[in-house]
This record gives structure tokens, sequence and C-alpha cells, in this order.
């Protein structure tokens, strides 16, 4: 992040949209070149940093949301150590926990209030063609591709969990002049997600990738119906709609004039367009080939198509792409390619990663996420098993005796892979890899499971 284009702001231009009372210790001239809310990689100390010290509450749809309680407001008297030149935004009964007369502050009367208004200047300032993508699986590689699409005046947004907290920071400091579009991933995990996006940023683009029932249980949601439901409010803005209508739940989605129906519920919607992304276009080239990829693929082409980009440009980008933020990866082991997961990986994702249509395949079970968001029965992959010749599950593997099939091998290291053909293909997973090491390498894989 440190590397992209920043907005800058001095006290001055800062008075015209947030409600100052008072400024401490600083000039009306100052430029802040980062505004930090949250946590970023970036060299802050060495920054002109504008800082709102916040309290995060997971309860509260303004900060937590996936995190834990925490109060970034005790930290102020260590930044100041740190940094003696940081400016803090501050509510007046912070003044007392403040021990350094010389800290400059500027004092206002509602800390989420102020970074709300920061937020929406900007979005009407740059007014940016916004893009929203949401589906159980696939998101994060498809705003990838997407942004691959759009370059070079695109913003893509992305934290492993989207929150309103981190929306609006990311609009404070990125969302400069020069960026045409805005694009990003709708996760649901509560019910109310998704709409919140939607009503936030009112996406002249919405995509639904698939549903699946991830988070069955939580807040309320208790069947697919209701997970289909509450993605449909992607659309409620939009102009575009692109949806998987070979998705076994999304194909009961019907449009019509200016309403979206889904069994008894509806919404109106002022939709121009519709766009099936389940229609392949056959000049693609796959990363990997499987189902899910094409999905990925063929959404980001259409929303080239649509905003008018030439197909030759859009081809020429997507066939030279690859995954971001460490997704779905080709990797080399012992001479042979394999197509590796290293994610946070439960049963939905795993269902589409191995969808594949590759001739010879293999699977290979290195490890299963733990301590993941849904409670994995992990017996259910079982029935994903069919699709390959061989499965490979090594024996430190907690859960390999839950496993019954005839196609099973149980290893000790990755010597097993020197004898499969060469024109095989092996997909490899290893669920939470990316938490444990930054670095794909056979010696991290070869380490014991803990």
């Amino acid at each position: 992040m440190s590397m992209k284009k920043r907005n800058r702001i001095t006290v001055k231009n800062l008075r015209k949209i947030i409600d100052i009372i008072e400024v401490k210790n600083i000039k009306e001239e100052e430029a802040f070149n980062y505004m930090r809310i949250i946590k970023e990689n970036i060299e802050l100390e060495k920054a002109k940093v504008l800082y709102f010290p916040i309290y995060l509450n997971k309860k509260d749809d303004q900060g937590g949301w996936y995190i834990s309680d925490r109060d970034l407001r005790v930290y102020i008297n260590n930044i100041i150590e740190k940094n003696p030149n940081a400016t803090f935004v501050i509510e007046k009964p912070m003044l007392e926990q403040i021990s350094n007369p010389n800290a400059k502050l500027i004092i206002v009367n509602n800390i989420m209030e102020s970074i709300d208004k920061l937020s929406n200047y900007y979005i009407k300032k740059v007014h940016p063609t916004t893009i929203l993508v949401t589906g159980s699986v696939g998101k994060t590689s498809t705003v990838g591709l997407i942004e691959k699409v759009l370059k070079p005046n695109v913003l893509r947004i992305y934290s492993k969990r989207i929150t309103p907290i981190i929306l609006k920071a990311k609009i404070i400091n990125y969302l400069t002049e020069d960026i045409e579009y805005l694009v990003l991933e709708a996760g649901l995990f509560y019910r109310h997600h998704v709409k919140f996006f939607s009503e936030y940023l009112k996406p002249q683009i919405g995509v639904i990738l698939n549903a699946l029932p991830e988070h069955i249980g939580i807040d309320h949601i208790n069947t697919i119906e209701d997970i289909v439901k509450y993605k449909l409010e992607v659309f409620r803005y939009a102009k575009y709609a692109l949806i998987n209508q070979s998705d076994t739940s999304l194909k009961e989605v019907k449009f019509s004039q200016n309403k979206i129906l889904y069994h008894d519920y509806s919404i109106d919607t002022e939709i121009k367009e519709v766009w099936d992304i389940s229609k392949f276009n056959s000049k693609i080239q796959l990363y990997v080939n499987t189902e899910l990829s094409k999905i990925e693929y063929q959404a980001a082409f259409d929303i080239g198509k649509i905003l008018g980009i030439k197909e030759e440009k859009i081809l020429n980008q997507l066939n030279h792409a690859s995954p971001v933020e460490n997704r779905t990866q080709k990797k080399k082991i012992y001479n042979h390619h394999i197509i590796f997961d290293g994610d946070v990986s439960g049963i939905a994702r795993f269902s589409l990663f191995t969808k594949h249509n590759y001739k010879n395949a293999v699977l290979v079970i290195r490890a299963l996420t733990k301590n993941g968001e849904e409670q994995e029965n992990y017996s259910e992959l079982e029935q994903f098993f069919p699709r390959f010749e061989k499965i490979y599950i090594f024996d430190d593997v907690p859960e390999k005796n839950i496993f019954t099939s005839s196609n099973i091998e149980i290893v000790k290291n990755h010597e097993f892979i020197k004898k499969i053909q060469k024109d095989t293909i092996i997909f490899y997973h290893y669920g939470s890899y990316y938490r444990k090491f930054n670095e794909f390498t056979l010696e991290n894989l070869e380490k014991v499971i803990e």
C-alpha cells in the first residue's frame, strides 16, 4: 500500500470538511500525507500522519465487524513519543489522557462522524464508477482480475475483512482524483453486510459469483435462500447486474422490469442490463482450468465490455493475469507443476477449487483449515474425491481417518510426487498455509502439522 498515490490535505482544507472545535500546536498550512485510522503497512514515523484514535467495537457497524474490541485511543502517548510530529483528531474528553503539552491536536465533537464526512467528501469529489463483487467463493480473485482489466486508473480495495472503517480509511487515503474506477468485494458474514456496502457506495455494477451454504447459523442466516436474498442487495442501486446463472440457487433469481424477484422476495432496482457470467468466452486463457476460474475471468471480461474497453486489451490483460493475494497459485515440486491452494479454505472453497476440467488429476491434502469462522464437517469433502484419480493425504493430518474412499493413499513426505505421471495435474490443498508461512517452499510444506 505504501507505493500507492495518496491524498494530502491541510488543516485549512480539513476545516471545510469536518466540524473542528479547536486546534492546538498546528499551523493552518500544515499538510498530512497519510490519515491513519487503522494499521497499514507504511513507515508512519517518517510520514506526516493525521491519526484518528478510535474505539473499535466488534458489535459496532462502524468499527469492528470481524475483529475483537480494541481501544486505539490508549496508544496516543506512545505514538507521540515515537513520532512527535504526529497530529491527532480527538474528542474533548480525551484531552485529559494526553500527557504531552506540545501534542498536535484537532478537537472535534465526534471522531467517527468526522471520518464519515471525510470519506463522503472524497467519494463525491472523485465520483468513481464503483463495482461491487459478492459471492461465497472467488470474490478476491475476481476483484483482482477486474483491477487488471481496468488499469491504470483503478483503486482496488482489499483487506482480509473489509469493514466499514477499513473501507472509509482506504477511501480517505487512496481515492485520489485520477481514479476512475473503485472496485471491491462485499463479504456476507452477517446478513446486513452486503446491504451496507451497497447503500454506502451505490455501485453502478454489481456481481454475484455463486451462493453456497457458508455462514448458515450465523446472525439468523438459516438457509441458502437467506444467503441469496441478502447477497441480492448488491444489485439494489446497480445499472448492470452480473450473475452466475449456472449456480443452482442463483438461477432462480428473476429480473423483471424494475424488480428482482426471488421466491417471495423482491427488490426495486433500475438495472439496465443483466449479464450471465456462466457463458464463458473461449478466447480467455485461464490461469487454472476450473469452473470457478471461468466465472471469475468472465465477470472481469464482461465488466471490461460494459465499460467500453476494447476486447483485445481485455483479453491481453486477462490472458497474462495471475491470482492476487496468494489465492490459487501454480507452483513446482520435484519438477511437477501443481495447483496450490494455501488460503483459509472451508468446504465451500474446497468444492469449487477441486471442480476442474483436466483429463488427469490427483489431489493432495496437506492440512485443513483450523479455527476458521465456520464449524466445518470435513467428512463432507469426500463427495468431491471422485473428481480425482487418487487422493494423497499426509499422515499427520488429524482428519485423515474420517475418509473412507478406496483411492486414498496416506503419505509421510513428498517423495510420492516423483512417481506421478508427468501429464497428471496435481491439486495441492493446504488450508491456512499463508497464515503460517510467507513463502512457498518444500521445507515449509514438510514441517509437521501442529
